[in-house]
């Protein structure tokens, strides 16, 4: 009898640590190295095995650092950059290790030291005033970290992941609320609650990957909230507003 039970739980034992794994596997990173065809004024910048673009001016003036999604690269962010830039900001957007023309093998401890590569290169010069954090989805994250470990003061969340054990648990229902405790990575919620900045969350009611109910924290401790239209990955973004945003944060407003 005791023999059958130690079988049965080491078959649960099992199926637990493969479901644990494809979870994590398929939900936290699903990189792409093929680039697409990008606009030749983007300036390739890099620092070891990393990998990003520079656009715009690289001098002292408001500057959006980009924390992208888990999916893709930065060469499927084309239309988020030229919207930024449309605005008269720099921007400076990287791949995380793995992804685009970035070596190495992505892991939560991996994307935070990339985000502090850049956010280290970005501040030899631009003021700390003059720098905007923006995290996409899971880059919500690798944004907030960095934001509150560097004080940078404007920090945007589009889309943004509130924590993977959340997330867990609104997606995959019994038993993301039964496997919930062996989750804790991308907890932006947490590293909202250290960040002494100003910060905005956009976020769709609309959102099929990213539940809305799901980023109440979120929402509740941001300075200003904007509730797009759309879908996670077919969203329409009221950037005037955010360039209002910014421009109540920034230093420096003559662009």
């Amino acid at each position: 009898m005791y023999e059958n039970l130690i079988k049965i739980g080491l078959v649960v034992l099992v199926i637990i640590v493969i479901t644990v794994l494809l979870i994590k596997r398929f939900v936290y990173f699903q990189p792409s190295t093929e680039f697409m065809r990008y606009n030749n004024t983007y300036q390739d910048i890099s620092e070891g095995n990393l990998h990003g673009w520079f656009v715009g001016k690289k001098e002292n003036r408001p500057t959006v650092l980009i924390c992208h999604g888990n999916g893709g690269n930065i060469s499927h962010r084309q239309s988020l950059i030229d919207s930024i830039t449309d605005l008269g900001y720099s921007v400076m957007i990287f791949d995380y290790s793995g992804y685009g023309r970035s070596r190495g093998i992505p892991s939560e401890a991996q994307l935070y030291h990339d985000v502090s590569v850049f956010t280290e290169m970005l501040m030899e010069f631009v003021d700390k005033q003059n720098i905007i954090l923006y995290g996409e989805s899971i880059g919500a994250a690798v944004a907030a970290y960095a934001a509150r470990k560097y004080q940078i003061n404007t920090l945007i969340i589009d889309s943004g992941l509130p924590s993977i054990k959340k997330y867990i648990k609104a997606r995959f229902s019994f038993l993301g609320a039964l496997l919930g405790f062996l989750f804790s990575e991308f907890n932006t919620e947490i590293y909202l609650q250290g960040y002494n900045g100003r910060s905005l969350v956009m976020h769709s009611p609309t959102d099929e990957i990213i539940p809305y109910i799901i980023t109440d924290v979120m929402r509740a401790n941001a300075t200003e909230v904007i509730n797009i239209k759309g879908t996670h990955n077919n969203r329409t973004i009221p950037w005037d507003q955010v360039d209002s945003f910014i421009k109540k944060q920034t230093k420096s407003l003559s662009l």
